[in-house]
């Protein structure tokens, strides 16, 4: 579990380090948005349910420090369900959210591929906590992060 959390917690921070900071006081005490979308539910709820609570306890980790820049951090957690139109629709929620900086989750590439068009098409960043398909990046570069190594990095090493 250390290991998760310290994996989500370096992505948590990572992903804040590149958020923009906003000028008006109101937005300086008001919660950073990150969207989380997860399947907790269907064939791959093994997957989400674990990568979403070593989100949420970063999330209070961090909080408990202090949040980010003096801000807390807000997960707005939402269940994929296994389902790719599901996902999308998450993903497009959350998207036209102005509120949610960035989106994160999903532990599949082809869960991830349902929800990158819709968030990057926002401008926002999309980082996946578990799916290894260098295709991903690609999709849009500079709004999509993976967390761990791509199958390509892996095979070579």
């Amino acid at each position: 579990m250390k290991k998760i959390t310290a994996k989500i917690t370096a992505l948590l921070v990572s992903l804040i380090c590149i958020l923009p900071v906003y000028a008006n006081a109101a937005a300086a005490k008001a919660p950073i948005k990150i969207g989380a979308i997860y399947n907790l539910t269907g064939d791959q709820a093994s997957l989400g349910g674990s990568s979403s609570r070593g989100a949420q306890l970063a999330v209070q980790q961090i909080n408990a420090a202090g949040g980010v820049l003096g801000r807390p951090l807000e997960l707005i957690l939402m269940d994929g369900k296994t389902q790719p139109a599901v996902i999308t629709e998450d993903a497009k929620k959350l998207a036209a959210d102005k509120d949610v900086v960035a989106v994160m989750g999903l532990s599949d590439t082809d869960m991830a591929m349902a929800a990158i068009p819709a968030v990057t098409a926002a401008g926002k960043i999309f980082f996946t906590s578990g799916a290894t398909s260098p295709k991903l990046v690609k999709m849009a570069p500079g709004y999509v992060f993976m967390a761990c190594f791509a199958d390509n990095q892996q095979a070579s090493a």
